[in-house]
């Protein structure tokens, strides 16, 4: 057995040793730096050219910031751009946006501590010139001759369910949860219309616990489009170009691809709060609160207080200075293999829509995983 022969010599050998664990430790802290958790999303102008304002923020939200700007002033992109050219600023109206951009973000940044309170819609509200004055109401005489001064009415609040309380209406009018944990797997087929006008057969494919194929074919003219969602990656495809899903659109399409969410509310959205009631067309409804755990978005959700069911999801999206909201409403309930199933499905944005007419709805069938892999072309 070796033996260090004097004191300075096994001195000399502890330092040695720890100057290796040193070594690696260092090695290792630099390894980890260099290979973060997430890749960095890239800034809006580092993915676009000729960004003056919005240096420094993310450049997944500029999309949805535009149509903010759209949806505020009742135009289209072309009011401040030329197609195909957006970098240009050839047009008067893209300077006067920059400016008024400025102000509101100056308005904030005082006011507000940054947060985007005042937007372009708070003057707006979808016209070109920014409204500041209350109208006139005209007033038929039908109207004058019926209407009767009273004392004023004190308005009740309405006794309030909690949480746990409409989850577990909705699963039980759904089906229940045995009902419900039994479904593995769905083929859903319809046809579809668009506010563009354009008719399509639309097929969507899902597997628990969270992959999706969704499958619109709109004839020759324009081919079929397909979004899917592996469980883990996903994907476009279609006339428009396609490609991998990243960031908010990545989240978005997991969050949809959550198989029968009525089982797993509570995982999916945190700081639920029913906060208050809404008269819905069919009926009143109890409206609840949360954040999703996937996309981080505010969405509020209507449950009937008579049926139980969900009648729509509003989900916000957060752009550079406000937000914009999608609905999506549920109707035309019915059961499919002991589980209540909405044959109409609706989804509006503020200047878009779909209606989506289900034909068939097939519980449990074989799917092969393979089918929800993006295309190999």
């Amino acid at each position: 057995m070796p033996s260090v022969s004097s004191p300075r010599k096994l001195s000399g050998l502890i330092v040695s040793l720890l100057t290796v664990v040193s070594l690696i430790c260092t090695l290792a802290t630099s390894a980890m730096a260099q290979v973060p958790d997430k890749p960095l999303e890239k800034t809006a102008e580092q993915a676009n050219k000729n960004i003056q304002i919005f240096k420094g923020f993310p450049a997944s939200k500029l999309r949805n910031t535009m149509f903010f700007f759209r949806y505020s002033l009742g135009v289209t992109c072309s009011h401040c751009h030329i197609f195909g050219q957006f970098d240009q600023d050839t047009k008067p109206a893209k300077a006067k946006a920059r400016e008024m951009i400025k102000m509101v973000m100056d308005i904030n940044k005082k006011h507000f501590e940054g947060r985007p309170e005042v937007n372009c819609y708070t003057c707006h509200q979808g016209s070109l010139t920014p409204r500041n004055e209350i109208p006139a109401v005209k007033m038929s005489v039908q109207s004058m001759l019926t209407a009767r001064p009273g004392p004023p009415r004190e308005e009740k609040s309405p006794d309030l369910p909690s949480v746990d309380d409409v989850i577990s209406k909705y699963v039980a009018a759904l089906g229940g949860n045995d009902a419900l944990s039994k479904a593995t797997s769905a083929v859903i087929t319809g046809s579809m219309i668009s506010s563009e006008g354009m008719i399509s057969s639309r097929e969507i494919d899902e597997v628990a616990p969270n992959m999706r194929l969704d499958i619109r074919r709109t004839g020759s003219e324009f081919g079929d489009m397909a979004e899917g969602f592996d469980g883990t990656a996903g994907w476009r495809n279609g006339n428009r170009g396609g490609g991998d899903l990243n960031g908010e659109a990545l989240n978005e399409a997991r969050m949809e691809a959550q198989f029968m969410p009525a089982l797993h509310l509570r995982d999916l959205y945190t700081k639920l709060v029913v906060y208050g009631m809404e008269k819905l067309e069919s009926e009143p409804a109890f409206v609840m609160t949360g954040i999703s755990t996937i996309t981080g978005k505010r969405e509020r959700l209507y449950f009937g207080s008579q049926t139980g069911l969900l009648l729509r999801r509003s989900v916000i999206t957060e752009n550079y200075v406000g937000s914009i909201t999608t609905d999506t409403y549920y109707e035309d309930y019915r059961p499919v293999n002991g589980i209540k199933t909405p044959m109409l499905i609706s989804e509006y944005t503020p200047d878009s829509g779909s209606i989506l007419k289900i034909n068939r709805v097939e519980f449990n069938t074989q799917i092969d995983p393979a089918k929800f892999k993006k295309p190999s072309k």
